[in-house]
């Protein structure tokens, strides 16, 4: 008779067998409270998201979850961040501190409309600590603390231009001021992370590592592109600048500085930043060629000055065709339009992504946010049919999402033609009309026999112009009821007639 044990002393192999064959993360949670040895064995499997940057370190720290026998199995969602250290402000010290100021100032602004939000920190920073809640008075004192430091703040960006002293000819740096010390010691630590983020990035040797240690995710389903506004990895201290005399409340404000650039740049860099496009196109490319395939993927980055630099080759097309060949989910949010001006190959050069990346066969939802894209005045040259493989239907698509998407009355038509029979739910909020009447849009879009829902908010072009907002009334109800077939009277053509 083989002999009995009670659960506490069960083989930590047994265990592992049991939770590398639970697929719902709830169900590991709560067997974390059967024993101890549950506890830990379970542990491990609940950790099921990585993220990796262009350092060292990041890609260190990937390599060692997707090696790992447990965690390789656990992570079913990869985050790779397209933000990058800009060579050009580590080469250039002036163009730094220009940066430098325009950064702290547009922290300053962000945080000026967050409203609350000193208040909030201050009692959440309590509550770890386990002090006793803030009482009015000291709520006065630490709201007068806080002044003090943002006038000195404002001070320093506006009345007394202290930081780009610092690259005038002559500039002596032992008469510094200790703001000029900080932005001094910060420049050079910005330029230490570019030189590594340079140093990994050789030979596309980063492209290598990320695409061998993904292929060892057996269960990896969710792809994410992302290029944040503000990475904030590393918290300044007091203890680093001892000499300085400033405390975690004034340089919480410095810490946006040493931040990664977004491929966009700022309006300090964004006429010639030179992003690392091949963390898109190429990265993808050869993502697809080592056999990964996820379930869902969604891109989001920043236009980056010369948009012609995304365009893929036939080769990466292929690669990025078989990195999508079992998606079911994919989106692409596009921001940073309102910053420059988009010659058409310009866009050809997007396009050239997204075609082989809405190529996917077994796509469910296809969403597209091209942030503001349509806000300004000048009329977009490129439709739906540009940007989108319109020469094949998806026999599974039913949620279509498009905003500040332009289209062509062709491209619905052709949308409509290809996707009758399967779209349940579509949204073309800020859509842009490029050709035709909106009454002919109207029915053309009525043409989805299975419509659950629409949405045609902030419509622009033909009768509603280009301002930000209609130049007249959109009837928004009367046209959902006509698009979804609840009534036969087409709203604009009555109103048209009218």
């Amino acid at each position: 008779m083989a002999l009995k044990q009670n659960i506490q002393s069960l083989p930590m192999e047994v265990l592992d067998c049991v939770f590398s064959h639970m697929g719902d993360k709830e169900s590991v949670k709560q067997s974390r409270l059967v024993s101890r040895a549950f506890n830990n064995a379970a542990a491990p499997y609940l950790i099921d998201e990585a993220q990796v940057r262009v350092t060292s370190k990041s890609l260190s720290r990937l390599e060692e979850l997707c090696n790992h026998n447990i965690f390789s199995k656990s992570i079913t969602n990869v985050t790779i961040i397209l933000s990058q250290y800009d060579a050009s402000l580590a080469m250039d010290r002036s163009l730094f501190m220009q940066d430098c100021t325009g950064r702290l100032l547009r922290n300053m602004e962000m945080r000026e409309r967050m409203g609350a939000y000193k208040w909030r920190r201050m009692i959440a920073s309590r509550c770890r600590k386990r002090l006793p809640p803030f009482s009015f008075q000291d709520k006065s004192r630490e709201d007068a603390l806080q002044r003090e430091i943002e006038q000195q703040l404002w001070g320093l960006m506006y009345f007394n231009p202290v930081l780009l002293k610092i690259s005038e000819e002559g500039f002596d740096e032992k008469e510094a001021t200790p703001f000029q010390q900080v932005a001094m010691r910060l420049y050079t630590r910005y330029r230490e992370r570019c030189q590594d983020q340079e140093k990994v990035r050789g030979g596309n040797n980063h492209v290598d590592r990320i695409c061998s240690v993904l292929a060892k995710l057996p269960n990896l389903c969710n792809l994410r592109f992302d290029d944040p506004y503000l990475i904030v990895d590393q918290e300044l201290q007091a203890s680093d600048f001892p000499d300085l005399g400033f405390d975690r409340r004034m340089l919480e404000h410095f810490d946006c500085i040493l931040s990664p650039s977004r491929w966009c740049g700022s309006p300090t860099t964004r006429s010639f930043i030179a992003p690392q496009v091949e963390m898109l196109g190429e990265l993808c490319a050869r993502l697809g060629e080592s056999g990964i395939r996820p379930r869902s993927v969604w891109v989001g980055m920043t236009t980056p000055a010369d948009l012609w630099r995304l365009t893929l080759s036939r080769e990466q097309q292929a690669g990025v065709k078989l990195l999508m060949s079992k998606v079911t989910h994919a989106r692409l949010d596009v921001d940073g339009w309102e910053t420059n001006e988009w010659p058409w190959d310009g866009y050809l050069g997007l396009c050239s992504f997204t075609k082989p990346f809405f190529t996917a066969p077994n796509l469910e939802t296809l969403n597209i946010d091209f942030v503001n894209y349509t806000s300004g005045y000048r009329t977009p040259e490129a439709g739906l049919s540009d940007l989108l493989p319109l020469d094949s239907p998806w026999q599974r698509l039913d949620t279509l999402i498009l905003r500040y998407q332009p289209a062509k009355i062709e491209d619905l038509r052709a949308l409509v033609a290809l996707q009758a029979d399967t779209i349940t739910h579509l949204k073309w909020d800020y859509g842009w009309l490029l050709s035709g009447r909106w009454s002919e849009a109207v029915e053309v879009l009525r043409g989805f026999r299975k419509l659950e829902t629409v949405s045609l908010e902030y419509p622009k072009g033909e009768r509603f112009g280009t301002q930000t907002t209609p130049t007249c009334e959109v009837p928004y109800e009367d046209m959902r009821s006509y698009i979804l077939k609840e009534t036969d009277v087409n709203p604009l053509v009555a109103e048209h007639t009218s």
